[in-house]
């Protein structure tokens, strides 16, 4: 990953107003070999229009399932309590015929592969038109016209006769672009995007960060961003989420999470990244494994690979801080960073 310092700073975005997402004691189990297992435990997040979350965590640690929950669409078999409400309006009970309105129209998906999400067999114009069409309950012509400034907003050149091309003749970086057309297309009220940018060479993610976060300030719209780089959290968040096992272990605004880390866990992942290296020459990382679901202690699942750890840490939890918050019973100093 390339740097990604040359991105405008969230920071700078005016004060969003209070309406947004709220999630609420989250709970998530799913079926497994031992049983029913608790995936994610006792979540809580929010997100006004025009801020960005990160959610971030090491593979399994609930990020992706968050993100499935807060859209509706987890797996079938999955169990879920706590509170998910955007605007006001609550998501967890709604069926799957009213989830079906709802998604697209206010709560829009980006996902890792730009090309997965796009019908490989017909022009990305079509496609883009037929959303446009569903959502905003308009007119071919006057759709088409639409597309066409979509996607000249989102800085795609000549798009009249990029509409008519398939996705295997575009671009990585144009598919995806197409697939934000497509997500702003119902002129959503959240927006959900999954490793956004994996699936694309560095110089291409520079621009297609840069052009979320543009989005996402004009059009006050306000997007969970889920990934394991942090470059990529530092370039275009607002706050960061730190998962693991499934739990929340600091969060708060980006600019204190990752500069100034208080959660052991979050110190030793700032300190593994590239950046990190580069100055200290040397790689480090984090010794053993999360445990599995079914095999949590009833305390802090970091306690086995912590350092910091002492006996009360496997039994009891601790939640402290406000604007910053984190759970632990031995945090780092905040001046460690």
């Amino acid at each position: 990953m390339c740097a990604l310092r040359s991105l405008p700073s969230p920071q700078t975005k005016s004060p969003a107003p209070a309406a947004g997402v709220e999630v609420t004691g989250l709970n998530i189990s799913l079926p497994g070999p031992r049983g029913r297992s608790a995936i994610v435990r006792d979540l809580s997040l929010s997100c006004a229009p025009g801020e960005v979350l990160a959610i971030v965590g090491e593979s399994g640690s609930g990020k992706s399932l968050t993100s499935l929950a807060i859209s509706g669409l987890l797996p079938e078999g999955a169990h879920v309590t706590g509170s998910v409400r955007l605007g006001g309006r609550e998501l967890t009970t709604l069926s799957e015929r009213k989830w079906r309105d709802l998604r697209g129209r206010e709560v829009a998906m980006i996902f890792q592969n730009p090309r997965g999400s796009l019908h490989p067999m017909l022009p990305v114009g079509r496609q883009l038109i037929e959303v446009l069409r569903l959502h905003r309950r308009t007119r071919r012509v006057e759709a088409r016209a639409e597309a066409v400034k979509l996607l000249t907003r989102l800085g795609l050149p000549d798009p009249q006769n990029l509409m008519l091309r398939v996705p295997h003749q575009l671009s990585g970086g144009m598919c995806q672009r197409i697939a934000l057309a497509m997500a702003l297309a119902g002129r959503p009220r959240l927006l959900l995007a999954d490793e956004p940018t994996t699936a694309l060479d560095a110089a291409v993610q520079v621009e297609v960060l840069r052009l979320l976060a543009e989005t996402v300030a004009e059009e006050r719209i306000p997007m969970i961003l889920v990934t394991h780089d942090l470059a990529v959290v530092e370039a275009v968040a607002d706050k960061v989420l730190v998962l693991y096992a499934g739990e929340m272990r600091e969060y708060g605004p980006v600019s204190s999470v990752l500069q100034r880390p208080r959660h052991p866990y979050t110190v030793a992942l700032t300190a593994s990244g590239p950046s990190a290296a580069h100055r200290r020459g040397r790689l480090p990382q984090i010794d053993g494994t999360p445990p599995a679901p079914w095999d949590r202690p009833p305390g802090c699942s970091f306690a086995p690979r912590c350092a910091n750890a002492s006996p009360i840490c496997q039994t009891e939890l601790a939640e402290t801080g406000n604007a910053h918050r984190l759970r632990c019973h031995n945090p780092a100093e905040a001046a460690h960073v």
